[in-house]
């Protein structure tokens, strides 16, 4: 049965079961937000979606802002890549921001702007959500962990005052098929310390194509599109996990025993 879509104070909106993998179903789900402007001075992190009465509604509306990774770099189009896929999982309306090369302080190729940069680039999609995701180019463009941890405080306390009813979202810093290096680990950190600050969710997915050459391009940094599906799985699967996405109402009765 398909779930009926529902809107509420902090829902933004709920979605039928959908594969995102041949072999891995992704439940039905809704997405905690906006964010409640009262709890802002709350202890950051994944609060309950509140009830509410089931309503048709439309679409959230949800901006990513990231890297060549959100961009699908290395999936055959555009929908293969692991923003598209989440969108279809979730049914968002899904403005991708992301930029080949960039991060929060890499400025990346195309449109020569880190993160913080292209702030306002997020605040003209109208989102309901934000999710942010990379910093595999920041840690190939600097080793000054100061700096780099001053640029993501900054991306986050700008996309907050920018956007101070949006539910803002990070996710773990990817890397490729290869040994993980501590750098990536410390900007997690960095990362996950930020977005508390203002309110938002840490997603960690680990490192989903951590010794899986096989979800990777031939150029061993992107992820062919067996690697994106299995970062939107990633992603979906720990939205769900940490209390920012709940299974519908709907699926929930179907999957009862």
């Amino acid at each position: 049965m398909s779930p009926t879509p529902s809107v509420g104070p902090r829902i933004l909106a709920a979605v039928a079961v959908t594969a995102v993998v041949a072999t891995a179903v992704v439940a039905g789900v809704a997405l905690s937000g906006p964010r409640d402007p009262e709890s802002a001075s709350a202890a950051a992190g994944t609060s309950a979606p509140a009830s509410s009465p089931r309503a048709t509604a439309s679409a959230a509306r949800v901006a990513y802002l990231g890297d060549s990774y959100t961009v699908g770099t290395g999936a055959t189009t555009e929908a293969d890549g692991w923003v598209s896929q989440l969108d279809d999982v979730f049914g968002w309306q899904g403005t991708n921001l992301g930029c080949g090369g960039s991060g929060y302080v890499a400025p990346g190729g195309s449109c020569k702007k880190a993160y913080d940069k292209r702030i306002s680039d997020v605040v003209a999609a109208r989102p309901d959500a934000v999710i942010v995701s990379g910093g595999l180019n920041d840690v190939r463009t600097t080793d000054d962990l100061n700096e780099l941890k001053k640029e993501v405080d900054k991306t986050f306390a700008d996309l907050r005052i920018a956007l101070p009813d949006a539910e803002i979202v990070a996710v773990s810093p990817l890397w490729g098929a290869g040994r993980t290096p501590s750098t990536i680990t410390i900007l997690g950190a960095i990362v996950e310390t930020a977005v508390a600050k203002v309110d938002g969710t840490y997603l960690d997915i680990g490192q989903p194509l951590y010794a899986r050459p096989d979800l990777m391009i031939d150029d061993g940094i992107h992820p062919n599109d067996a690697g994106h599906r299995v970062i939107a799985e990633a992603v979906a699967e720990t939205l769900v996990d940490v209390g920012v996405a709940r299974e519908s109402a709907d699926t929930e009765a179907a999957q009862a025993p």
